[in-house]
């Protein structure tokens, strides 16, 4: 279950207007009030409700309910006027909660939160997305017109969250302060980028995180350790001198091109401060003189050269690769279901410390082609050095593999067996493979379909 604070506001109308009637605001979707059910809980008043001729709800009156709490509003004897808090909690897509459960949720969450008897609130499910979530709109005003704390509500709503998941018997989900477990808003649920989707699962923050709780298992004691373990896990690691020398920041990538802040990964966990407040020591003589952290203002002088190999396969090899590679079809046999072979890429980052030589690039192609051959055999097409690697001619993006691969390479390692099995490891569908790779001249003869 994943909690969300939005921001306070003074406006109860267009906040209820948006959870009772699922207006549209800016750009999310919007949703019918049949998709909308009451649950209350804080207040006295209802909302009158209208059906359609078939039965549905078309509309709800949020007249009686939002006379109720500006009323209670009206109580405050301070001078601000950000009075309407608004929560949410959500479950994961393959869980789901009774009315009356979702009710004994919110209500679990607004006592955890402060909100008592003296308060008023109400609630609501939306039903508008894969995961069934619960808005919850409050006034902070309590009847002795003071209001309630909301300092450090967040957390003690993710603690709320904890004690749902128990008392309820949801899966228990890692708490953001804990452990390296996210948070997803109910605009990432929304569009389908919540916990559990394709997008959370491949977005390179997310595999960043899984990689540092297994390093974080293994418990680092210093910065070599720590950052020798995310190489393990394919992450590469680049940190920030201040004018001092100093390290100031650390940062992220799985590719060697997108590179992610610690505090976009994690911001009470992947920063350099919040590394060191675990106990992760950082020594200049050790951990400069073996991971290269640099000693200037620029990040990090590790040089990335990138590799993309070519792969044949066959239909039905194809079919076991789950689509999680990036394929490309003849350009006769575009858009249909018949095809003599695909080409399949992978993309491999091979890290330097000093500035490349042309030898040293050269080698290191003719072990990647030695490796990759003793895995596909004929079934190796070519290998590109650099970041623009052209589609082979006659051969255009399949449009079954667009939206649904894996954006991962595989790490470059200059030792043979290290580097087979980083393949073997990053691509389990190669296991799943019936037969062998085929070369072109065979394709055409068997003139596979």
């Amino acid at each position: 279950m994943n909690f969300e604070k939005h921001r306070n506001s003074q406006n109860f109308q267009y906040r209820l207007s948006y959870i009772y009637r699922s207006i549209q605001i800016g750009k999310k979707r919007k949703s019918r009030p049949s998709q909308v059910i009451h649950l209350g809980g804080g207040v006295i008043n209802i909302p009158n409700v209208e059906r359609n001729q078939i039965g549905e709800i078309s509309d709800y009156d949020i007249g009686p309910l939002l006379t109720e709490l500006n009323m209670q509003a009206s109580l405050y004897a301070g001078t601000g006027n950000q009075l309407c808090a608004h929560y949410s909690l959500s479950l994961s897509p393959n869980e789901s909660l009774t009315p009356f459960q979702c009710l004994v949720a919110a209500r679990l969450l607004m006592i955890e939160l402060g909100y008592g008897s003296d308060t008023r609130w109400t609630s609501v499910i939306h039903r508008d997305t894969r995961s069934l979530h619960v808005h919850v709109v409050a006034c902070r005003v309590k009847l002795d017109r003071t209001l309630v704390d909301d300092s450090n509500d967040y957390a003690r709503g993710v603690d709320a969250a904890r004690k749902i998941e128990i008392k309820l018997g949801l899966s228990i989900c890692k708490s953001p302060e804990n452990n390296f477990g996210h948070e997803y808003s109910i605009i990432n649920i929304k569009n389908g980028r919540g916990r559990g989707s394709f997008h959370a699962m491949h977005d390179p923050a997310c595999i960043i995180r899984d990689a540092m709780d297994v390093v974080f298992k293994n418990q680092p004691n210093n910065m070599t350790e720590f950052v020798t373990g995310l190489r393990e896990h394919n992450v590469m690691v680049r940190v920030r001198r201040a004018d001092n020398h100093e390290p100031k920041g650390i940062c992220y990538s799985i590719d060697g091109k997108k590179w992610i802040s610690g505090s976009k990964v994690k911001r009470l966990r992947a920063t350099w401060s919040k590394l060191l407040d675990q106990g992760i020591e950082y020594s200049p003589r050790r951990d400069d003189l073996n991971l290269q952290l640099g000693e200037s203002n620029q990040l990090s002088e590790l040089k990335v050269i990138l590799f993309t190999a070519w792969i044949r396969c066959t239909k039905k090899q194809y079919a076991k690769i789950k689509r999680t590679v990036q394929s490309f079809v003849d350009k006769k046999t575009y858009g249909t279901s018949s095809f003599f072979f695909r080409l399949l890429r992978l993309d491999f980052v091979l890290l330097s410390i000093e500035e490349p030589s042309d030898s040293f690039i050269s080698n290191a192609r003719a072990l990647l082609e030695g490796v990759l051959a003793t895995i596909f055999r004929k079934g190796l097409e070519s290998v590109h050095v650099g970041s623009n690697a052209l589609i082979p001619d006659g051969y255009v993006q399949d449009i079954n593999s667009e939206k649904d691969t894996i954006d991962k390479p595989n790490m470059f390692f200059l030792d043979r067996d290290k580097l087979k099995n980083e393949i073997l490891k990053n691509n389990e569908w190669i296991a799943d493979w019936y037969g062998d790779p085929i070369s072109h001249e065979q394709t055409k003869e068997k003139n596979i379909k």
